[in-house]
């Protein structure tokens, strides 16, 4: 007899006054993925949710991102476990059962449309661990601070929704003044790498600064929607998240200030974690 995956949906659409679940039972002889799960469902019930049908077939998009058993993961590439919950993305308005508004873009603003579900454990509570504190009053704009950063240094054309990386991620002097902007909490926990579908955002065991990896992350958003700080852009050219992770605990920046308004706050050596104690890994 082969073994049975039970599945528990989230269901909702406009109208309802409240969401509810739905129990599938899908043969795991026959299917691998929670996507193919979901098709299995699809051609063999007629209570059928909705989701997002599209597969791009590289594992590159976010057309399948869901919450699998409370965490954020791509349906295509998440194995196919005994027992599974299966919800909307969180922090995204629900249009109907797993499908979520990501968002567009139209005339400049960007719009999202559907349900706002409050749910258990919807958002992860971010706590700042160490970031930089700016004094106004010591700095006369000399743009030292802009040139340094290594997350200015990636020179392109303005896009039209992305970041002008060429006028400053972290750092810009605009109009004769500094502006901050991004400086990540370096967070613990981090809600934008428990938001990350690919494991893209990960911890630094020695400094435990918070960093992106590039090779992995596609540009999906759903960090930037995660971080209750908004310290984390999109750089669209390159198709990646982009935010300031203080030089991996050194931040090239302070030392470079020549008038000392940039200061490091709140970091700790060796790095352990406030909430557990233990030394970081990343």
């Amino acid at each position: 007899m082969s073994e049975t995956a039970k599945l528990k949906i989230f269901r909702f659409h406009e109208g309802m006054e409240a969401q509810v679940y739905t129990d599938y039972e899908v043969p795991m002889s026959e299917v691998t993925t929670v996507l193919q799960a979901l098709f299995y469902i699809r051609d063999n019930y007629d209570d059928v949710p909705a989701f997002r049908r599209y597969q791009c077939n590289r594992g590159q998009c976010v057309s399948c991102v869901m919450n699998i058993n409370r965490k954020i993961r791509r349906a295509c590439t998440t194995k196919l476990e005994p027992e599974m919950l299966l919800e909307p993305t969180t922090g995204y308005p629900v249009v109907r059962d797993l499908v979520v508004d990501f968002g567009t873009t139209f005339d400049g603003n960007y719009k999202r449309q559907g349900t706002v579900i409050e749910r258990e454990r919807q958002q992860l509570q971010a706590v700042p661990r160490f970031h930089l504190e700016f004094d106004g009053s010591l700095c006369d704009a000399c743009g030292v601070c802009v040139a340094v950063c290594p997350k200015n240094k990636r020179p392109n054309v303005q896009s039209k929704y992305g970041e002008d990386v060429t006028g400053g991620v972290t750092l810009a002097v605009i109009k004769g003044t500094l502006e901050i902007r991004r400086f990540c909490y370096q967070c613990d926990p981090a809600a934008c790498m428990n938001a990350c579908p690919l494991d893209a955002i990960s911890r630094d065991p020695a400094s435990g600064a918070v960093t992106i990896i590039e090779d992995k992350c596609i540009a999906c958003g759903l960090c930037v929607v995660a971080c209750p700080y908004e310290n984390i852009g999109l750089y669209m050219e390159r198709g990646k998240a982009i935010k300031c992770d203080l030089c991996l605990g050194k931040p090239k920046c302070v030392p470079a200030c020549p008038q000392s308004a940039l200061i490091l706050v709140g970091q700790k050596k060796p790095w352990t974690s406030i909430l557990t104690g233990d030394k970081a890994v990343g």
